[in-house]
């Protein structure tokens, strides 16, 4: 298991000593699906546009699939994402105790990582204010209803070493369900918002991340790779 990561998302006009992973840009294009998704469990199917406005919006917003396999297709429009030392990208979801499969493809449209990743019931990956207030998404009926986690993950090849630097990232493939790799802790995974760390782009401000005008997002979080 890799050793935590303390991951900083601001805007840039802010700044922070405690950067070990700053998203650089996010996947702002919605490239397709497989199976439906909605916003919950009883929920009715999303058409693909407004699938693809929620994937690509903020960390409050999210999706699931009650089928038993479903994925989404993001690209990174016109930046150009790579890999690179330590956290490659940044998968932010909803809840925790589940999994999630994420492929990713180079600009060949070449698989070159394909794994399963951990959101752990001990919510080790929620992301929290610099307060340290949890960041939540918020109903009607509820403060609370469910914390914002976030994975740092340090991209892998098929033998299991993580991959060379400077390899640049076409798309990625987000995988969710109710088959049982997924639903280790009986929950749905809930998927809202990807981000890349490495870029040749200049680090943008993230308002969309941003919950309220300067709030900086700081979080513990732990890429936990499940095979």
């Amino acid at each position: 298991m890799k050793k935590l990561l303390l991951i900083t998302l601001a805007m840039a006009a802010l700044s922070t000593g405690a950067q070990a992973a700053t998203i650089k840009v996010t996947a702002s294009e919605f490239l397709g699906s497989t199976g439906s998704f909605s916003t919950s469990p009883s929920g009715p199917a999303l058409s693909p546009a407004d699938l693809g406005n929620i994937v690509t919006r903020d960390a409050g917003t999210f999706v699931l699939s009650t089928d038993l396999v479903a994925s989404i297709d993001l690209g990174f429009g016109s930046n150009t994402v790579v890999t690179g030392t330590g956290a490659d990208l940044v998968i932010f979801t909803v809840g925790n105790d589940y999994n999630f499969g994420l492929q990713v493809f180079d600009t060949g449209n070449t698989m070159i990582s394909n794994y399963l990743y951990n959101v752990p019931a001990n919510q080790s990956a929620t992301v929290y204010d610099s307060d340290g207030n949890a960041l939540c998404v918020k109903t009607s009926s509820s403060n609370c209803a469910a914390v914002i986690s976030a994975t740092a993950i340090d991209l892998y090849g098929d033998n299991g070493l993580a991959l060379d630097d400077n390899i640049e990232i076409g798309m990625i493939r987000l995988t969710m369900g109710t088959d049982p790799r997924f639903k280790t802790g009986g929950a749905y995974p809930l998927f809202s918002l990807a981000g890349a760390v490495h870029t040749t782009a200049v680090p943008l401000p993230l308002p969309a991340l941003l919950f309220s005008s300067g709030l900086v997002l700081l979080g513990w979080v732990g890429r936990r790779k499940a095979r």
